[in-house]
């Protein structure tokens, strides 16, 4: 469905992603892990049009994304939920859903009613101004104003960031569900266990490159992975 391959991408002559290749498949968890400034979330920008690319290839069904402008992207179906959730704070809840159809191109967006289903507190708080809820409810307005749009892919950007234990699990359980429902999803997760143990499969990007890819399962009993990222059985998670 997505497929990467030696992608690189530079900063004012830092290199940012070198030679990166991955293929997220039709119906899947992908989860990508990795240190602060690994290049991550540049990746994400990259592939949602906002970051250009210097070399590589990316085609999501069949489709060149690189060069592609970013709304152009979003409606061919790769939506983004941004780091930092980025609402409308002056809107009220069910106005920032509303503005997330633009983005579907006639593709039928999620009705409300399946986004309020997915997430109660956001029929609850629809008149609400979206920059008064809590952060975990602004995430959950987040991934539904994407919902609106009506992703062939969802691709997220550390969900679990600043949020409280319960909401993450929340948040993470309404991603299942998605993916259940035949969503696919390509996740960067601070939270190492939780995205490998979310995944089908996962990789771990370190200063802008793929170090390791393969089955989320396998990666997260790898010795190499859980001390680097998931830490010993004796330490905290």
């Amino acid at each position: 469905m997505l497929d990467v391959s030696g992608l690189n991408v530079s900063y004012s002559g830092i290199r940012a992603l070198q030679d990166v290749s991955l293929t997220v498949g039709q119906g899947e968890i992908f989860a990508l892990i990795g240190p602060n400034g690994a290049g991550k979330s540049t990746l994400l920008n990259t592939l949602s049009g906002i970051v250009p690319a210097q070399a590589g290839q990316a085609t999501f069904e069949g489709q060149n994304l690189l060069g592609m402008p970013a709304h152009r992207i979003a409606r061919a179906g790769l939506i983004q939920v941004p780091e930092g959730r980025q609402v409308i704070a002056p809107l009220t809840v069910r106005e920032n859903l509303e503005l997330g159809r633009i983005a579907s191109s006639g593709r039928g967006g999620s009705e409300l009613d399946h986004v309020h289903d997915l997430f109660p507190v956001l029929a609850e708080r629809r008149n609400q101004l979206a920059g008064s809820l809590s952060g975990g409810q602004q995430q959950m307005l987040a991934i539904g104003r994407a919902l609106m749009g009506a992703p062939r892919i969802l691709v997220l950007d550390e969900p679990s960031l600043g949020l409280a234990p319960v909401i993450v699990r929340e948040v993470f359980d309404a991603l299942l569900r998605l993916n259940r429902e035949g969503l696919t999803i390509l996740l960067i997760e601070q939270n190492a266990k939780l995205a490998l143990e979310t995944a089908r499969h996962a990789a771990i990007l370190e200063q802008g490159r793929v170090v390791m890819r393969g089955v989320a399962a396998d990666l997260a009993h790898d010795p190499l992975v859980v001390d680097h990222y998931l830490g010993r059985a004796e330490d905290p998670v």
